[in-house]
């Protein structure tokens, strides 16, 4: 079973969207996280939704770690690992 984590911060080199300031908070949990290539990360309550990212450039942490944090060609993720889910 994979670990549910929350989008804790996301920070974008020219500044967020709407978009993705409505994505912090959101439940997922980690399909691909991969250097090399984009980020899947299925929504913990639906996961025929999906948050899928440009290219990731490098990644601080594994699953299953309280926090991972990953970068893009643009932006940074910060995830947190839910307690109990």
């Amino acid at each position: 079973m994979s670990e549910v984590y929350e989008i804790a911060n996301i920070e974008k080199h020219d500044g967020l969207t709407e978009a993705d300031t409505a994505r912090i908070g959101r439940k997922v949990k980690i399909g691909v996280l991969h250097e090399g290539y984009r980020a899947l990360l299925p929504h913990a309550d639906d996961e025929e939704k999906a948050l899928f990212t440009s290219v990731v450039k490098s990644i601080e942490g594994v699953e299953g770690d309280g926090e991972i944090k990953f970068t893009t060609i643009n932006t940074t993720y910060t995830l947190r690992k839910v307690a109990g889910e």
